[in-house]
């Protein structure tokens, strides 16, 4: 079996791409984030508040800020400023 055809080209790109971006600088091995983490960042970004998100996404205010409490963890941000910042740094935003 060729090393190609170990890995797909998706797989790759899911096991060799963040290991990748860690050793080219990045301060921290890239993230693993939920979909509705994903969801709440981009709308974060977007400049919409927290009830707009919860309203938004039919979901609590309080549901909301729990996923906005771990993204601060998983991103090492202090605030939403420092989630965007860090979100781009990391590519999420795609």
């Amino acid at each position: 079996m060729q090393e190609n055809d170990f890995l797909t080209r998706r797989g790759r790109h899911r096991v060799v791409e963040p290991s990748r971006r860690y050793h080219e600088g990045y301060p921290h091995p890239f993230p693993q984030l939920t979909r509705r983490e994903k969801q709440i960042l981009r709308l974060i970004a977007d400049e919409f508040t927290t009830g707009e998100i919860a309203d938004k996404l039919g979901i609590t205010f309080g549901t909301v800020e729990t996923h906005r409490r771990s993204l601060l963890l998983k991103l090492g941000a202090r605030n939403s400023a420092g989630l965007v910042r860090t979100a781009m740094q990391y590519d999420l935003l795609e």
